[in-house]
């Protein structure tokens, strides 16, 4: 009530004084408080629906409805001096009353608000000395995949201090973000609080240098459910350098070190340096090498890793490349080391070709010398990084895991996935695949660390051997491209590897796609002959975007994945299919149409999900109006939900 009152009256003291926006040019003189400028919108709308749910244990009949009345102001203003104090508020409040009527499920009302303040405040603006402060606060509503409906409360304090000088640049931050996020119908209730504090010094010393050192402390707090709470408290220092060692650029090195020491729930202090040198040599030759060592110590074990690259090109004018590669890399665990020496090389030709075309071709060989040195032991995998995507096989690194001992987190480890609800696992031939779970907190194409046990023999060793070659032909500029790729991997010089799964593979991957002005089209065959995991796979694509007479646009893309997996003898198939229409009635009258289809079938990913929307939208001055009609038909494991609905919504900006 005091945050609606606030709104009320800021708006009739300066309502009449601005009708419109304006901005508003400072004089010479001073004053305690000077607007600038002042907008905003007034905001109803109203949306009637009906949904149909059917599940293993109840079906129901819902029709619900849902109005508000709120708005937003945005206002700009200076304290005494445009150089001393600048004052940004933008301020939402959009209280709903919704009301639902269901014939099993007992009837209920409620009143929902979705508010919004923003307070952005600088000090000195434009001076040596300046100070940048902010406060965020907000409820809003929203809703992941169509699948799961979200609540989010959240609260976020900042501000940035800056000395601007020329001999030592200083930046102070400090930041402190709460949220409290409730999956209304789930009942699953998360919550975040995290104080961040950040100091940052740069230095140049020459024009062909640059340093910067930076120290930040963090104290982190996570909550799930009430199932598992991550408390941490962590201190990180960074140091990062860059040197020119001519004018042209031509050699440059870059160095990064760090050092963090994190206690709570999860201990850990690890040492990390990256460093890069970069030399562009006579003759179109280029040499660049890395050097990237890790010393992470934790309550579990004990890791160091030492990893040297070296790459040498070359470019032979510009249908020509080539480069050789070596990579030493060393990891040392407390009961457990492995040790890698790869090299290779790579040659890429490309020519143009008649009909307008052009001919592409590349060979890759890879050769890597693999070591152990254990005992059979039971060792932790910890931070095993994956990118989980829709429609793509991930198979986490080694065999024999013991699968009750993984744990899925976000890219930092503080959010821990649950399995079934954020994941689900399926073991292939002594491997576990990831599959991101449709509705949970995984977004697609979102990456995950993984932390498992895994049962290790005794030491081993082997080589193997990568060749890869590829070719490509495109005729009249790209309008048809035709390719293929072919890739073997085998091993030699194999010791005590009677209890691994060695990935004997061969892999062939060809298709042709068609590109005119507005359409894209295309098919794709990939034939994987695995120790591990093989299948055989069919992907058809399409992409069409026109604009006929900047009266109507039409859009489309459709991607289907046909995966066949020969050792289960099971199809997994990923479609997904999107249109969306765009017609110009009038000057300042449209009316869209969004339609897509998703449909998965598979082991524990059955989904079959389509959405539509029809809107029609009008400006008339400073008045705009909304009229829309949406259709949400969802089958997600045996559980459907069958949604109509329309709505409106009217806004008035001054």
């Amino acid at each position: 009530m005091k945050f609606l009152l606030a709104i009320l009256l800021f708006t009739v003291s300066f309502g009449e004084m601005f009708s419109q926006e304006r901005t508003f040019f400072a004089s010479d003189k001073y004053f305690f408080w000077k607007p600038l400028s002042f907008s905003g919108e007034f905001r109803t709308s109203g949306h009637f629906r009906k949904q149909n749910i059917f599940s293993d244990y109840i079906e129901d009949t819902q029709n619900s409805s849902r109005f508000s009345l709120g708005g937003l102001i945005h206002s700009e203003s200076y304290i005494w001096q445009p150089n001393f104090l600048l004052l940004n508020i933008d301020a939402e409040y959009n209280p709903d009353f919704i009301k639902e009527n269901f014939i099993v499920i007992p009837d209920q009302s409620e009143n929902r608000t979705m508010k919004r303040l923003n307070i952005r405040t600088t000090l000195f603006n434009n001076k040596i000395i300046s100070l940048n402060t902010s406060a965020n606060f907000s409820q809003i509503y929203s809703n992941r995949e169509n699948l799961t409906n979200i609540k989010t409360d959240s609260k976020q304090l900042g501000s940035m201090l800056s000395y601007s000088n020329k001999i030592l640049p200083l930046n102070l931050s400090f930041n402190q973000t709460k949220w409290t996020q409730e999956e209304t119908e789930s009942g699953r209730v998360s919550s975040m609080d995290q104080i961040n504090f950040t100091a940052r010094i740069s230095k140049s010393f020459y024009s062909s240098d640059k340093h910067e050192l930076e120290y930040s402390h963090n104290n982190y707090f996570y909550n799930y459910v009430n199932l598992y709470q991550t408390h941490t408290v962590s201190d990180y220092i960074t140091l990062n350098d860059y040197f020119n060692f001519d004018t042209k650029k031509r050699y440059t090195f870059r160095s990064r070190v760090s050092y963090r020491n994190q206690k709570g729930s999860i201990n850990y202090i690890k040492f990390a340096a990256d460093e890069n040198l970069l030399l562009k040599l006579p003759e179109n030759f280029t040499f660049s090498s890395n050097y990237n060592y890790i010393n992470q110590i934790q309550e579990i074990q004990n890791t160091a890793v030492n990893d040297i690259k070296s790459i040498l090109r070359h470019k032979l004018y510009l249908s020509l490349n080539t480069d050789i590669f070596y990579e030493y890399r060393k990891t040392a665990y407390s009961i457990y080391q492995e040790t890698y020496n790869i090299f290779g090389g790579d040659i890429y030709y490309t020519k143009k070709i008649p009909f307008k075309g052009r001919l592409n071709l590349s060979y890759n060989y890879r050769r890597e010398n693999f070591n152990t040195v254990s005992s059979p032991v039971s060792i932790q995998i910890i931070n095993e990084n994956h990118i989980l995507t829709d429609g793509q096989i991930v198979l986490l690194n080694r065999p024999y895991i013991d699968i009750s001992s993984i744990v899925v987190s976000n890219i930092s480890g503080s959010i821990i996935y649950q399995q079934n609800i954020d994941y689900i696992l399926i073991e292939r031939n002594n491997y576990i695949e990831i599959q991101r779970f449709p509705g949970g907190q995984i977004a697609n194409n979102a990456e995950v660390n993984v932390d498992y046990t895994v049962n290790l023999p005794e030491t081993y060793n082997y080589d193997s051997n990568l060749n890869k070659f590829s070719a490509s032909v495109s005729l009249w500029k790209r309008l048809l491209e035709f390719y293929f790729n072919v890739s073997n991997q085998n091993f030699v010089n194999e010791q005590n590897v009677d209890l691994l799964i060695l990935n004997y593979y061969t892999q062939y991957r060809y298709g042709f796609h068609a590109d005119v002005k507005f359409a894209t089209a295309g098919i794709e065959f990939d034939n994987y002959i695995s120790t591990i995991i093989p299948y055989k796979m069919i992907r058809y694509y399409i992409t069409v975007q026109k604009n006929f007479n900047e009266k109507i646009l039409v859009s489309l893309n459709s991607n289907i994945r046909n995966y066949y997996l020969v050792n289960d003898d099971v199809r997994n198939i990923y479609s997904d299919i999107s249109a969306k229409t765009v017609y110009r009635i009038l000057a300042s009258t449209k009316a869209s149409l969004d339609v897509g289809y998703r449909k998965q079938i598979g082991s524990g990913i059955n989904l079959n999900l389509l959405t539509a929307r029809l809107e029609i939208t009008s400006q008339f001055r400073q008045l705009f109006t909304t009229l829309g009609f949406e259709k949400y038909n969802r089958d997600f494991l045996g559980n459907k939900h069958n949604y109509s609905g329309v709505y409106f919504r009217l806004i008035r900006k001054f």
